[in-house]
């Protein structure tokens, strides 16, 4: 009797000499332990299979989203009244762009998040690191659309918005650091949940085996 090592498909998942056997005499052949054994082994092969697809999926879906969220600053930028300031004082048609963009940003860093919530209950942790590049990207935006709100007062208003920024050159200093300070905090957020999700990890796994 061939040794219950012996493997390859069963119609495609367990492989035994007489290709004719069925799935009843194949257990009986080889035994219940090692039939079990192939099948969860392929199973699980599968299920990774299925899981880097969605995680794929969940990454060009964020990717997507940013897009989506861009393309929405450019449809409605032209309607908001900064667009027809162009000046060379106060650079109001440069803030308003920001302001319109951070806004679109943070509506689709919201669905991202909720994304990546459903995801990760679904397929597990890893489906947030296939969706850092889009939240990395609308971040950005986003801080920087909140750096135009702490520097400006009601910019939805015409009649009545004023800014700190006199310059075109003060804006532009002041809106590159926000970029810059969004992307530090924003990689710092994952290397802290990053870490404190491996700590937890290891620590279960030495519970575990203890």
């Amino acid at each position: 009797m061939p040794s219950a090592a012996t493997n390859s498909p069963v119609c495609g998942v367990v492989n035994i000499d007489n290709p004719m056997l069925g799935w009843d005499n194949a257990v009986e052949f080889y035994g219940p332990s090692a039939v079990e054994h192939l099948l969860g082994r392929q199973f699980g092969k599968a299920y990774q299979m299925t899981k880097r697809v969605y995680y794929i999926l969940v990454a060009v879906a964020g990717v997507a989203l940013y897009v989506a969220a861009m393309a929405a600053a450019f449809a409605v930028y032209p309607h908001f009244w900064t667009n027809a300031r162009m000046s060379n004082e106060i650079p109001w048609y440069f803030i308003g762009r920001t302001f319109v963009t951070g806004a679109c940003a943070l509506l689709a860093l919201v669905v991202t998040i909720v994304l990546g919530a459903l995801a990760s209950a679904r397929w597990g942790r890893d489906a947030w690191a296939a969706l850092m590049p889009a939240i990395l990207f609308l971040a950005i935006p986003v801080g920087q659309g909140v750096n135009v709100l702490l520097h400006t007062r009601s910019i939805w208003s015409e009649a009545s918005a004023s800014s700190d920024w006199k310059h075109f050159d003060e804006y532009l200093r002041s809106n590159s650091w926000a970029a810059y300070i969004t992307l530090a905090i924003t990689l710092a957020i994952f290397c802290v949940v990053g870490v404190a999700i491996g700590y937890k990890s290891f620590s279960q796994s030495r519970s575990d085996k203890a």
